[in-house]
């Protein structure tokens, strides 16, 4: 009596291979927008958690508190104690976080003056305004709103 062989026969192999590259066509590119979407949502969250930051070190260091914005291409920001009051970062003055955006996410535009947004010892804005992120990939914008009353909202954008 014979054994029945154990294995695939090739036709099995070559369906089963080209499923899996049917598959992969579909899912590869689909991943790749989630994940620019994903460092979008991220930046934008960033810089939501940063003003929500300097609002609560105004009040609690009963101080003047700046988020300087970059738009540079790092598109950085910088969060210090503004003792002096000019809006400027002296060499004395304390910092208290510094963050760049994700890659391909450029932080390309404020309406803040001098793109410095200031809260006062009260946790109150100087004045509201938005900032602008954009996807470099795919041409997603968010925006993040600072409203006059000092609450922060993440938009999509134009």
């Amino acid at each position: 009596m014979m054994k029945k062989a154990a294995g695939f026969t090739m036709l099995e192999l070559v369906i089963v291979v080209a499923l899996v590259s049917i598959l992969s066509a579909i899912a590869v590119p689909q991943f790749s927008l989630w994940a620019q979407s994903n460092r979008l949502n991220s930046g934008s969250l960033s810089i939501r958690f940063t003003l929500m930051l300097a609002r609560s070190s105004a009040i609690t260091k009963n101080s003047n508190v700046v988020v300087a914005f970059s738009t540079s291409a790092d598109g950085s920001y910088t969060v210090f104690v503004d003792e002096d009051g000019d809006y400027s970062q002296g060499s004395d003055e304390e910092v208290l976080e510094e963050g760049t955006m994700p890659t391909g996410i450029s932080l390309y535009l404020t309406d803040f003056e001098d793109d410095k947004a200031c809260y006062n010892p009260m946790g109150i804005p100087d004045s509201d305004g938005t900032v602008y992120l954009k996807d470099s990939a795919a041409g997603n914008v968010r925006q993040i709103i600072l409203a006059a009353t000092g609450n922060v909202k993440i938009e999509a954008g134009p």
